[in-house]
């Protein structure tokens, strides 16, 4: 139960479940630490903002730096306690957030205070889907370099291969091979990262998937191959890559 207490201006919600208290500090905080702006993170915390104060998402101000890759700030408040475990109403906690948009720095930082690679967001994604699934190849890099498990799959069943070959990632496609991810986890339509990217037209990635042991003549819930999604794409060239290559 939330009571609210109106004061001139200022609402204070109380949450009797017991922890936070919402406060016109509270919100500078919060707002200073999305701008990144140090100096009034600084002063918020001075003048009595609750560090683990969140906004209507759940999401407190380690996040919201973690997320605007504001790696001073992200420091400053986890050297003054601020929580790498908290999750927001979507369950992810600030390591997803850097995950969308930060940098090594960020994932680093958040590492070495006790934040959990494997952690997973209501949708069972780790940090690295999320970063590979946010275009973001450099925090995705990083978190394989600290040790993430590169073989998780979120509820319908993508893996980070797929996502990587639905982003057209080649990069992170390239790693993930190299780790041995299995190249031909479905999704759960049927679809493989070899569909997905003969689909979107990317050769180079076809080329690699095929090189890794993609199965060409696997086909999705509705019956459709690799070489249906490059036709039904327009894409000849990738369509004529497929049918030279050997089935499995």
């Amino acid at each position: 139960m939330n009571t609210a207490v109106k004061v001139g201006a200022t609402v204070l919600v109380a949450l009797i479940a017991g922890a936070t208290v919402f406060s016109a500090q509270g919100e500078k905080l919060l707002q200073a630490s999305q701008d990144g702006n140090l100096a009034l993170t600084t002063v918020a915390l001075a003048s009595g903002a609750p560090i683990e104060c969140t906004d209507v998402y759940g999401e407190t101000p380690i996040a919201l730096a973690a997320r605007g890759k504001h790696n001073e700030v992200v420091a400053y408040l986890l050297q003054h306690g601020g929580s790498v475990t908290h999750r927001d109403k979507f369950g992810m906690a600030a390591l997803h957030q850097a995950a969308v948009s930060g940098d090594e720095k960020t994932v680093d930082l958040l590492l070495e205070h006790g934040a959990d690679l494997a952690t997973q967001d209501d949708n069972d994604c780790t940090p690295l889907m999320i970063a590979v699934n946010n275009n973001n190849p450099v925090a995705a890099m990083a978190l394989i370099q600290h040790g993430a498990r590169t073989d998780g799959r979120d509820v319908t069943g993508m893996t980070n291969l797929f996502l990587a070959a639905f982003r057209d990632e080649s990069q992170l496609c390239a790693t993930l091979l190299d780790l041995n991810v299995d190249p031909n986890v479905p999704n759960q339509d049927g679809e493989t990262p070899l569909m997905v990217a003969a689909g979107s037209g990317d050769a180079h990635i076809v080329k690699m998937l095929l090189v890794h042991g993609a199965n060409r003549s696997l086909k999705d819930r509705y019956g459709a191959d690799a070489l249906e999604y490059a036709r039904s794409e327009g894409h000849e060239t990738i369509a004529e890559l497929l049918r030279k290559s050997p089935e499995f």
